[in-house]
């Protein structure tokens, strides 16, 4: 593919947090969990303000159940993923020097663990949840950035929404260790969900090539 001789690609890192939430179906006691995102970030020119910036990274997703009017039978919980999200997102950017940007595009996550984590009556619970969920999340992302020079580098401050779209769970049993093993049943359809997040980050690139 020919990109343009004024397109400019840049390679670097990115780093920052994930306000973690959880899209579940018909419960409205999740709260969001901040959690830590890393990872690098190549940007590729596709013209003067125009680039696809993809930008693999590690970061937890996830959130908080608050236990329900009966803790026994709702007794609520962390749950937490990590996954390596690969983002491909179009990057419109306005003005030279002190340069705000938008960014819109999807992102595929390669789930690398899931991990439930319960409080029944005071006894601690956890259980492994990657046979009861789904190995790849497709999301779709949006946001807004303001990048500046700093000597040969170029930093920038990025502000993003996340929106998954698939079902996070495709059913299945798992045991629950604790003080005497618990069995869980998830359902598709009864225990759906899906993972949102805010995401704020901050990075540092350096021009690859170009004019």
């Amino acid at each position: 593919m020919a990109l343009p001789a004024s397109a400019e690609h840049r390679l670097g890192l990115v780093g920052g947090v994930n306000f973690a939430d959880l899209d579940t179906n018909g419960d409205p006691n999740a709260t969001a969990l901040a959690r830590p995102a890393i990872g690098a970030v190549a940007d590729i020119g596709l013209g003067e303000h125009l680039a696809l910036r993809l930008e693999p990274t590690y970061l937890r997703k996830g959130g908080e159940l608050e236990p329900g009017a009966n803790p026994l039978s709702n007794p609520g919980g962390k749950l937490l993923s990590s996954f390596l999200e690969l983002p491909v997102l179009l990057k419109l950017s306005v003005g030279e020097g002190l340069a705000p940007y938008l960014l819109v595009g999807p992102t595929i996550g390669l789930r690398l663990g899931a991990d439930l984590e319960m409080d029944v009556a005071g006894l601690t619970f956890s259980a492994d949840m990657k046979d009861v969920t789904e190995a790849v999340e497709l999301s779709v992302a949006f946001g807004a950035g303001v990048s500046f020079p700093v000597g040969p580098s170029s930093v920038f401050l990025e502000c993003r929404y996340s929106v998954g779209l698939s079902n996070r769970i495709k059913g299945g049993r798992v045991t629950a260790e604790g003080p005497i093993p618990v069995y869980l049943d998830f359902d598709k359809a009864e225990n759906e969900y899906k993972n949102k997040g805010l995401q704020i980050l901050a990075g540092v690139t350096f021009q690859l090539g170009g004019s």
